[in-house]
């Protein structure tokens, strides 16, 4: 690592940057920058997205702060059981969510077979890819990130360029989150732009998995994404109520409910 280097992991400890502002900063090319990027993203987590510069721990500080102790708990047990229930699969999209990023951290840490990884999101991105440097893995899991719109208040790429990219894939399985939940209605989203990317990502699925905590159930959300005819499996942890997770299998889910801190 050289001095300039250095010095750019410094500032980007302190705030995100972007491109020109640093080849600005150091009076060198954004051509040099680029390069000093791709040489500290090997080892320090640098993520770039339309000529912005951010750290990953950064990045999943402010995804962990997000989360209760109890909530991380159940979604890491969630998405363990996602894990054994669809792995090994070739292809993915992995949509935006808490619950989507502990699959992934689960992902980055146990997958032992080749898989690539279609996503919007960035945090879900960088933990595949800082799990592939990690351990050691690289290879293991390829990651594809779209383009689009990045949302203000989430590090997601949304709008009608990420639609547009999305239709040029096809995966094995969607695993996604929601908003809300109703069992007799299908599954909702609080952001309309949210919704038409998930509407896109289901129809390039051969399989739609849905993982999300059970209190979802209990909520309302603005816009449905999901008719349950789209949707094959939903992984949930063990507070669902028998008579719901019934009704979901009686429109032709597969339900698994997973009991909290179970070896």
């Amino acid at each position: 690592m050289n001095s300039r280097q250095k010095q750019i992991l410094a500032l980007l400890r302190t705030s995100d940057q972007s491109i020109k502002s640093l080849a600005s900063r150091f009076g060198v090319t954004e051509m040099t920058v680029r390069r000093d990027l791709k040489a500290l993203s090997g080892h320090e987590g640098v993520i770039v997205s339309r000529g912005q510069v951010m750290l990953y721990d950064k990045l999943q500080k402010s995804s962990e702060d997000a989360e209760t102790e109890s909530s991380a708990v159940v979604r890491a047990d969630i998405a363990e059981a996602l894990y054994h229930r669809i792995i090994p699969a070739e292809t993915l999209f992995l949509s935006g969510g808490r619950t989507t990023l502990a699959f992934a951290r689960y992902l980055a840490s146990h997958c032992s077979s080749p898989v690539t990884v279609v996503t919007n999101s960035l945090a879900v991105a960088s933990t595949l890819f800082c799990g592939n440097n990690r351990n050691g893995a690289a290879g293991q899991c390829r990651v594809i990130l779209l383009g689009g719109e990045m949302r203000d208040d989430q590090m997601d790429l949304m709008g009608p360029v990420a639609e547009k990219n999305l239709r040029e894939y096809h995966v094995e399985w969607l695993v996604t989150g929601c908003d809300a939940a109703d069992p007799e209605r299908g599954f909702f989203t609080s952001d309309l732009s949210v919704s038409n990317l998930e509407r896109e990502s289901v129809k390039i699925a051969g399989h739609v998995a849905v993982i999300t905590e059970s209190g979802k159930f209990d909520l309302k959300a603005f816009v449905k994404f999901a008719d349950f005819s789209d949707i094959d499996l939903l992984v949930t942890d063990g507070n669902l109520p028998p008579s719901v997770a019934e009704r979901l299998e009686q429109h032709g889910l597969e339900v698994i409910r997973i009991s909290v801190g179970e070896e």
